[in-house]
Protein backbone atom coordinates (compact mmCIF):
# COMPACT_ATOMS: atom_id res chain seq x y z
CA UNK A 1 0.00 0.00 0.00
CA UNK A 2 1.20 3.47 -1.33
CA UNK A 3 0.96 6.01 1.46
CA UNK A 4 2.32 9.13 0.09
CA UNK A 5 1.20 10.49 -3.58
CA UNK A 6 2.95 13.88 -3.03
CA UNK A 7 5.65 14.58 -0.87
CA UNK A 8 6.84 18.38 -0.51
CA UNK A 9 10.61 19.49 0.51
CA UNK A 10 11.08 22.91 1.59
CA UNK A 11 15.09 23.39 0.97
CA UNK A 12 15.08 27.05 3.14
CA UNK A 13 18.58 27.50 1.04
CA UNK A 14 20.52 24.16 0.90
CA UNK A 15 23.11 24.21 -1.47
CA UNK A 16 24.25 20.51 -0.55
CA UNK A 17 21.52 17.83 0.09
CA UNK A 18 21.11 16.76 3.60
CA UNK A 19 19.70 14.04 5.25
CA UNK A 20 16.54 15.27 5.36
CA UNK A 21 16.14 15.33 1.67
CA UNK A 22 18.08 11.98 1.01
CA UNK A 23 15.22 10.65 3.45
CA UNK A 24 12.29 12.72 1.61
CA UNK A 25 13.98 10.86 -1.82
CA UNK A 26 13.67 7.68 -0.10
CA UNK A 27 9.89 8.32 0.24
CA UNK A 28 8.96 9.24 -2.79
CA UNK A 29 11.04 6.33 -4.55
CA UNK A 30 9.18 3.72 -2.28
CA UNK A 31 5.92 5.11 -2.24
CA UNK A 32 6.28 6.02 -6.07
CA UNK A 33 5.37 9.47 -5.08
CA UNK A 34 5.84 12.91 -6.55
CA UNK A 35 8.77 14.73 -5.02
CA UNK A 36 8.55 18.61 -5.06
CA UNK A 37 11.73 20.65 -3.37
CA UNK A 38 10.66 24.12 -3.22
CA UNK A 39 12.12 27.24 -1.80
CA UNK A 40 10.78 30.51 -1.05
CA UNK A 41 13.01 33.86 -1.85
CA UNK A 42 11.67 37.35 -0.44
CA UNK A 43 10.45 39.75 -2.70
CA UNK A 44 12.87 43.25 -3.10
CA UNK A 45 11.74 46.48 -3.52
CA UNK A 46 13.80 46.93 -6.48
CA UNK A 47 13.78 50.65 -8.16
CA UNK A 48 13.44 51.49 -11.84
CA UNK A 49 17.29 52.65 -11.99
CA UNK A 50 18.53 48.83 -10.79
CA UNK A 51 15.92 47.53 -13.57
CA UNK A 52 17.47 49.66 -16.29
CA UNK A 53 20.75 48.40 -15.47
CA UNK A 54 20.33 44.91 -14.52
CA UNK A 55 17.94 45.01 -18.35
CA UNK A 56 15.50 43.11 -15.84
CA UNK A 57 13.51 42.97 -12.65
CA UNK A 58 15.58 41.95 -9.76
CA UNK A 59 13.28 39.62 -8.36
CA UNK A 60 12.71 37.51 -11.17
CA UNK A 61 16.92 37.33 -11.33
CA UNK A 62 17.05 36.14 -8.01
CA UNK A 63 14.06 33.01 -8.75
CA UNK A 64 16.68 32.07 -11.70
CA UNK A 65 19.05 32.19 -9.45
CA UNK A 66 17.86 30.43 -6.76
CA UNK A 67 16.05 27.62 -9.66
CA UNK A 68 19.38 26.55 -10.96
CA UNK A 69 20.23 26.12 -7.33
CA UNK A 70 18.06 24.20 -6.54
CA UNK A 71 18.36 22.14 -9.84
CA UNK A 72 22.17 21.53 -9.20
CA UNK A 73 20.49 20.76 -5.46
CA UNK A 74 18.67 17.69 -6.88
CA UNK A 75 20.32 16.75 -9.99
CA UNK A 76 22.79 14.19 -8.11
CA UNK A 77 20.22 12.93 -6.51
CA UNK A 78 17.87 11.65 -9.45
CA UNK A 79 17.35 8.45 -10.45
CA UNK A 80 16.77 6.76 -13.91
CA UNK A 81 13.13 6.38 -13.31
CA UNK A 82 12.84 9.28 -10.55
CA UNK A 83 11.27 13.17 -11.23
CA UNK A 84 12.19 15.41 -8.99
CA UNK A 85 10.26 18.41 -9.32
CA UNK A 86 11.33 22.14 -8.38
CA UNK A 87 9.54 25.32 -7.71
CA UNK A 88 10.98 28.98 -6.40
CA UNK A 89 8.07 30.91 -4.78
CA UNK A 90 8.46 34.55 -3.50
CA UNK A 91 7.01 35.35 -0.35
CA UNK A 92 7.65 35.09 3.34
CA UNK A 93 10.07 31.61 3.67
Amino acid sequence: MKRFKNILYFADGATEPGPALHRAVALARTNEARLTVIDVVEEQPSSAEIESDLGSDLNAILREHRRRGLEQLVEPLNGPDDIIYTQVLTGTP
